[in-house]
């Protein structure tokens, strides 16, 4: 029963977004939360909203643009609406995308495109013969470690 948000008043809007606020707060656990979603989401729109996390979550670790259409199959529009949602909404991702900087699942999947780039990507051969010119980015990835 999918319904365009024009069609809809703002105080129509505000009732029921409120309703999902209140209702995904009273969820104490997140198996409390993953039968919630379960139950009300469709599997398009929680893969929908997962993938917009993992996006946000990629932009706020700095993850070159290329390789997040690369490796997660989005255009380049996407990435941009969820940067700028990002940058000018209230913040709520600053409490939840740090959060899941610690997720053992999550971690594996997201490396330092800096790193793939160039030690096994196409400039690979440039750095080993112009290593003098890679004395910044060494420093870098030795911070990093």
């Amino acid at each position: 029963m999918k319904i365009k948000s024009g069609v809809l008043n703002d105080k129509e809007k505000d009732k029921f977004i409120d309703m999902l606020y209140v209702g995904v707060g009273k969820l104490k656990s997140q198996k409390d939360i993953k039968h919630f979603l379960r139950d009300f989401l469709t599997e398009s729109e929680k893969i929908m909203i997962g993938r917009r996390m993992l996006i946000a979550q990629r932009l706020l670790y700095r993850q070159p643009y290329d390789q997040i259409v690369r490796e997660m199959g989005v255009g380049l529009d996407t990435i941009y609406k969820i940067r700028n949602w990002l940058n000018s909404g209230p913040g709520g991702h600053k409490d939840i995308i740090p959060k899941l900087k610690n997720t053992r699942r999550l971690r594996k999947k997201i490396n330092s495109g800096f790193r793939d780039y160039y030690v096994s990507g196409p400039f690979a051969e440039l750095r080993k013969r112009y290593r003098s010119h890679y004395w910044l980015a060494d420093l870098l990835e030795e911070l990093n470690r």
